[in-house]
C-alpha cells in the first residue's frame, strides 16, 4: 500500500508539471475550478479501474477547457519489470487514426480537391480497372460512403487469406491495395447507403484517392497538414516494426493473428503494422490524442461548412441519418453529459478511446496497454472521467 500511494503521488507530481509546460497546448475557454482537487479525482478513477479492470497500466490525458493539459497514468508498462506506467507513453493508436485520414480529407473537400457525393470511380484511370472494378459495390461508392462506412465493403483485416499471411509472415509488409486485394470479386455486406458496417476497407480507398489528387504520400499530407501546425510532436506513422518509444503491451489470448503475449520485444512490435495505414496507422501518447481531438472538434481544423457534414451521424444498422452513430471519421455519442465526439481504436495489445464533450469543450484521451477489453466500457469509463471534469467546470463561476 505505500509503495502504491508513492507511485501515486509521484504520477500526480508528474501530471502538474507536465500541466505547466501545456497550458498553451489547448485552446483556452471556460475555467476548471480547483486544479489539484481534479486531478487528485481523475486519478483516483483511473487506478481504480485499472484495479478493477485488471489492466496492465493505463493513461489519460485531458485538454481543458482553460488550456490546461491534465496528463495520468497508472499502473505498469511492463508488469514483469514493474516499470511504471509513464504518463507520456506512446501506444499503437488503431482505428482512432481514421480521424487524422478524415481530416485531411474534408480539407480537400473544402478546397474543392474532392467532393463527398463524388463518384469513387472518378479518381480511378482505366489502368486502375483491372482491380477496382473488382471491388464490391464499384460503381456505386461515394467518398460519403466511405467515410460513413455504408458502402458495404467487407472488411480486408479479418478476411481468411490475409489472417493466414500474417500468421505466417507477422514481420511481412502489405501494400493497401495488396490489403484490398484479399476482399475483390466477393460480395458487398449491403447496397451502398442501405445499411452499416464498419470496414477498414474504406479507409484504405480513400487514402488512395488522398494520395491521387494531391501527389504527395498520405503521412506527407497529415504530417503538413495536421502534426506539425498543431505540434503533435507524439503522434508517429506506424510504418515499420521498429517504434523507439512504443509501451510494452500484452495481447489477449484469443488474438486473430496468433501473436505471442508481450508486443514489444528487442525494440520492436511483435507485427509489421504498416498494413494498417489510413485505417489508424500512428502510434501517439494520450496527451497528444487529447490536443488532437479537441483541436478537430473545436474549429482548428476544419472550416464550419464542413465539419457540420462530419457530425451528422448515421444508425449503426440502417445507415440512414440519426441522432448518434457514424459520421465522417467520427462516432458521435448521446449521453446524459451531453453529446460526445470521437473515435475507438484497437490494435494488438492496445486500445484507445478518444472523445470530446460538445457541451464543456474539454476532450479526453484514454489508453491501454492490453487489448483485452471492449470499446462500449471504455467509453463508459471515459463518460465516468467527463463527469468527474465537467462537475470541476460547472462550478466554475
Amino acid at each position: 500500500m505505500r509503495a502504491r500511494f508513492f507511485l501515486t503521488s509521484m504520477i500526480v507530481l508528474q501530471s502538474l508539471l507536465a500541466w505547466q509546460a501545456g497550458v498553451a497546448s489547448c485552446q483556452e475557454n471556460k475555467p476548471v475550478n480547483n486544479l489539484v482537487q481534479l486531478r487528485v479525482e481523475l486519478q483516483l478513477a483511473l487506478d481504480t479501474v485499472v484495479a478493477e479492470e485488471k489492466l496492465p497500466g493505463a493513461t489519460l490525458a485531458i485538454c481543458l477547457p482553460d488550456g490546461g493539459l491534465v496528463n495520468l497514468a497508472s499502473g505498469f508498462e511492463d508488469l514483469e519489470s514493474r516499470t511504471p506506467m509513464s504518463i507520456d507513453g506512446q501506444m499503437m493508436i488503431g482505428s482512432t487514426g481514421k480521424t487524422f485520414v478524415s481530416a485531411v480529407a474534408l480539407q480537400l473537400v473544402s478546397e474543392g480537391k474532392i467532393q463527398l457525393d463524388d463518384s469513387v470511380s472518378k479518381y480511378f484511370s482505366d489502368s486502375d480497372q483491372s482491380w477496382f472494378s473488382r471491388l464490391p459495390n464499384a460503381e456505386a461508392l461515394t467518398i460519403r460512403s466511405l467515410m460513413n462506412h455504408t458502402s458495404g465493403l467487407p472488411r480486408y483485416v479479418f478476411a481468411k487469406k490475409f489472417l493466414a499471411d500474417i500468421k505466417e509472415a507477422p514481420m511481412k509488409s502489405h501494400s493497401p491495395r495488396e490489403c484490398i486485394s484479399v476482399i475483390l470479386d466477393t460480395e458487398p455486406k449491403h447496397k451502398v447507403g442501405e445499411g452499416w458496417g464498419y470496414s477498414d476497407t474504406n479507409y484504405m480507398v480513400l487514402g488512395l484517392i488522398i494520395e491521387k489528387v494531391t501527389g504527395n504520400s498520405f503521412y506527407d499530407e497529415t504530417q503538413r497538414r495536421l502534426l506539425q501546425p498543431l505540434k503533435l510532436k507524439k503522434t508517429v506513422p506506424t510504418t515499420q516494426a521498429r517504434l523507439p518509444g512504443l509501451m510494452q503491451g500484452y495481447i489477449g489470448k484469443n488474438n486473430p493473428f496468433g501473436l505471442p503475449t508481450k508486443t514489444v520485444e528487442n525494440g520492436s512490435y511483435v507485427l509489421n503494422p504498416s498494413f494498417e495505414w489510413c485505417g489508424g496507422g500512428f502510434m501517439a501518447s494520450a496527451g497528444d490524442l487529447a490536443k488532437w481531438i479537441r483541436a478537430l472538434h473545436s474549429g482548428e481544423v476544419l472550416d464550419s461548412k464542413i465539419y457540420s457534414q462530419m457530425i451528422q451521424p448515421v444508425d449503426f444498422r440502417t445507415g440512414k441519418p440519426a441522432k448518434q452513430g457514424y459520421g465522417l471519421g467520427t462516432f458521435v455519442w448521446q449521453s446524459e453529459i451531453g453529446e460526445f465526439l470521437g473515435h475507438a481504436g484497437m490494435m494488438p495489445g492496445y486500445l484507445t478511446q478518444i472523445e470530446f464533450s460538445r457541451l464543456h469543450g474539454f476532450s479526453l484521451a484514454y489508453q491501454m496497454n492490453t487489448d483485452e477489453g471492449s470499446s462500449r466500457k471504455n467509453h463508459e469509463n471515459v463518460i465516468n472521467f467527463a463527469r468527474i471534469v465537467a462537475e470541476h467546470g460547472s462550478n466554475h463561476p
